[in-house]
């Protein structure tokens, strides 16, 4: 008897399973990477973008940004004193939490930490953004706006109609008024694709640093933040925070989903 159709099993997903000998790559390919630097510094990207991150990768040719599966990349250095693989890279691992990396270089950390405090650069927000100020559009003219992209405000939920102004083929007119966010609010999806036609740019990408790590020494120090400002920790300065939280990725560090890989899998 032929088998039904509907007792097969289908795959809609193109992404892999990683296997254990792909997580044992990413570990030994970590471990080599800390013999070619002098330090490593644990970063991670606030509002990603491909081109600006390219554009960094660009600008610090010689250094290596690195991103995994944070328990991997814990595992390769070591969760504890007895299992780092050098001095005080235990405390490096407690601090890849969340979508955090490691960039493995050579230059300066005092200048690493004074172009990254200043490095933002202003980007359109995406779903799940938190919205940072409240707009409401009021009833005319849409300037900015053809007529064949009416059709789409509508989409979008925007009563809409065309008005023909001096004969021409028509312009989007608002005719209610139409509220496009409120003020701490997650954005929907057609809430920020309005926003990015209306022109806004209300996030921010920049590079957060939480610590640093000398392979020289085995020396560990922390980098704090205040008034967006990143420096050297102190002994008795524990204040950290990642700046302005509001043109975020839209998931806090509480929110993000962590890998998860037990020492079995590892070693299976």
């Amino acid at each position: 008897m032929a088998r039904s159709k509907r007792q097969r099993k289908y795959s809609f997903t193109v992404n892999q399973k990683k296997t254990v000998q792909w997580k044992q790559e990413l570990a030994d390919k970590l471990r080599e990477q800390i013999q070619h630097y002098d330090r490593l510094i644990v970063f991670r990207f606030i509002n990603p973008r491909t081109d600006l991150i390219q554009d960094l990768r660009k600008k610090y040719r010689k250094s290596k940004f690195f991103m995994g599966k944070n328990r991997v990349l814990q595992i390769a250095l070591g969760r504890s004193v007895e299992e780092e693989i050098d001095e005080n890279l235990h405390l490096v691992s407690e601090q890849l939490i969340g979508q955090r990396g490691i960039l493995f270089t050579n230059e300066k950390v005092d200048d690493l930490i004074e172009f990254f405090s200043s490095h933002r650069v202003a980007v359109h927000s995406r779903p799940s953004n938190l919205a940072p100020f409240s707009l409401t559009l009021q009833p005319g003219i849409l300037e900015g706006f053809t007529h064949n992209q009416e059709p789409f405000l509508r989409k979008l939920g925007l009563v809409t109609r065309l008005k023909v102004q001096n004969a021409g083929t028509g312009i989007p007119e608002l005719l209610v008024p139409y509220t496009v966010c409120k003020k701490g609010k997650r954005l929907t999806a057609n809430q920020a694709t309005l926003l990015r036609l209306l022109g806004y740019k209300n996030a921010e990408f920049r590079v957060h640093l939480y610590c640093v790590w000398e392979r020289q020494n085995g020396a560990f120090t922390a980098i704090s933040t205040k008034n967006k400002i990143m420096k050297l920790a102190a002994s008795d300065d524990d204040d950290d925070d990642d700046g302005d939280v509001t043109s975020d990725d839209g998931i806090s560090e509480d929110e993000e989903e962590v890998e998860t890989l037990d020492d079995e899998d590892m070693e299976e």
